[in-house]
């Protein structure tokens, strides 16, 4: 599996001239619109989620290969991050609950204990889904950087069959 693209400006190996423009030129290729990303009555389910979205949104802002098309797929993933700290502090409780319960010798530990695991495959889910929305779409700057450089590399082609080689 091919290792994930960066964008040039973060990158610490010496590239050649040639393959800095080369690289520019693919990102500049896959930039969208960047003004609906602010707005937040988006979708997102409480609180926890619009927190979410503002933290993920300042830390991508410097990003040019993030833009508007990437909005439905941010508010998915803040609305399971959500879900995921509930379920945190659910199972929590829960730890909590089921070590008192331990100590007292609870009748109904084994129900504690089955919902307590209930819990953890629920969390599970919701973080398998939360990597899920991070690479929909192209989500992910490795994902978008491979479609910038495909993009490139056509444009490049059509370069070289109009001129030849320069």
């Amino acid at each position: 599996m091919a290792r994930p693209r960066k964008p040039v400006d973060t990158q610490v190996r010496h590239n050649t001239q040639e393959e800095i423009q080369r690289q520019k030129f693919a990102e500049s290729l896959v930039q969208t619109g960047r003004e609906d990303l602010a707005e937040t009555s988006i979708g997102l389910m409480d609180a926890t989620a619009r927190k979410e979205y503002a933290r993920v949104l300042r830390s991508l802002v410097d990003l040019p290969v993030i833009g508007n098309l990437d909005r439905t797929n941010l508010v998915g993933y803040c609305n399971y991050y959500s879900i995921h700290r509930k379920l945190e502090g659910e199972i929590k409780k829960l730890e909590a609950r089921i070590r008192k319960g331990k100590k007292e010798r609870s009748p109904n530990l084994m129900e504690m204990n089955a919902y307590y695991f209930e819990l953890l495959r629920q969390d599970r889910l919701t973080c398998e889904s939360m990597i899920r929305f991070e690479k929909l779409c192209g989500l992910t700057v490795d994902s978008r950087l491979k479609v910038a450089d495909a993009a490139a590399k056509q444009v490049e082609d059509q370069l070289q069959e109009e001129f030849g080689d320069i």
